[in-house]
């Protein structure tokens, strides 16, 4: 079903942090290869990202606003969810009209961008949560967000599942609703920037830190960072920094951009490996298979349930403040053990 060959194919990824663009990496890579003609339609940092990823694809800037988040968990934050996601959906809508009268494409494809569809072009909607994780307080309404979401899926052609289609896979209940088999559908298996590991590495004692999620967020987080883990004279590479100079930054703490390639190669063989439970992430390090320390984004009930999932996989953490409470611990009983 994602066999193309000398299309106009429209992409749309969620822009709502890297990863809905990462995982796209391969697809496009896919489309590419096939002689499709590939328009990418996201914010200016994302395009940016995806030029050095992959080669051949028209990118079309889109001007949208950058969802954020805290570091801790604010009711009133997570009541604005609905309303950035009715606001999002009524945009894409005047957006893909303006978009099919000026690209004519044969196929859409929607990363998880629900309004992101036409009634006279093919449309496939992408995604890993065909129903969301909701928090305690939402799960009174899902009998109504179901029937929301039914009505959304009538709009596409198919749903395209990132997952595998053997029960849990990677996202358990989030890919695998009861109501998925009402929908046309595939699935096609985790979907990583990253190949599979043939052999594994020798471990150094470094960490690497993967920063993802929007900009400010990244950069809150890199702050954390440098206060926790400068005392620990160990190489600590940070990966998905916006910043690239600050001061008096401690010469053990390194800040990279996130090149695939590089972000691969430190993965491999760093000995921590520490990321939030993001679902790009998880496919990534599935496919690596490598062990991560993972903690949940506040206020993201899809991280929480995922890190339930992973606790058999991965060193899982409810918080923040846990996770580098015991990683300074680790590196600790690490380095002084030599």
């Amino acid at each position: 079903m994602t066999e193309f060959h000398d299309k106009t194919i429209l992409v749309a990824p969620l822009p709502w942090g890297l990863g809905h663009v990462s995982r796209l990496v391969p697809l496009l890579n896919q489309f590419v290869r096939n002689k499709n003609t590939v328009y990418v339609y996201a914010p200016p940092h994302l395009l940016e990202w995806l030029s050095t990823q992959v080669e051949g694809c028209i990118l079309i800037v889109e001007n949208s606003h950058e969802f954020t988040y805290g570091f801790s968990f604010h009711v009133w934050k997570a009541l604005t969810v609905p309303y950035w996601v009715i606001l999002h959906y009524f945009q894409d809508r005047k957006k893909i009209n303006k978009l099919i009268n000026s690209l004519h494409p044969d196929l859409i494809i929607s990363d998880h961008r629900y309004g992101f569809y036409h009634a006279n072009v093919p449309s496939y909607f992408l995604t890993h949560q065909v129903m969301p994780a909701l928090p305690s307080w939402a799960k009174l309404f899902k009998p109504l967000i179901q029937n929301i979401l039914k009505k959304i899926y009538r709009k596409y052609t198919a749903l395209w599942i990132m997952d595998y289609e053997t029960m849990p896979g990677l996202a358990g209940e989030l890919s695998h609703p009861h109501f998925l088999k009402d929908f046309p559908h595939i699935f096609l298996g985790p979907q990583s920037r990253f190949t599979t590991s043939s052999s594994p590495c020798k471990k150094e004692n470094q960490l690497t830190w993967i920063l993802s999620g929007p900009t400010r967020h990244r950069k809150k987080m890199l702050q954390k960072i440098i206060t926790a883990f400068s005392p620990f004279q160990l190489p600590i590479h940070v990966f998905g920094s916006t910043l690239k100079k600050i001061k008096h930054l401690p010469p053990h703490i390194h800040l990279h951009d996130a090149n695939s390639r590089e972000l691969e190669e430190f993965i491999k063989k760093s000995k921590w490996i520490i990321s939030h439970s993001g679902y790009s992430t998880l496919m990534d390090l599935h496919i690596l298979q490598v062990k991560a320390w993972l903690f949940p984004t506040p206020g993201q009930p899809e991280q929480l349930y995922l890190l339930h999932l992973q606790k058999n996989n991965h060193y899982c953490f409810k918080n923040l403040k846990a996770l580098i409470r015991a990683l300074q611990e680790d590196i600790e009983k690490t380095l002084f053990s030599y």
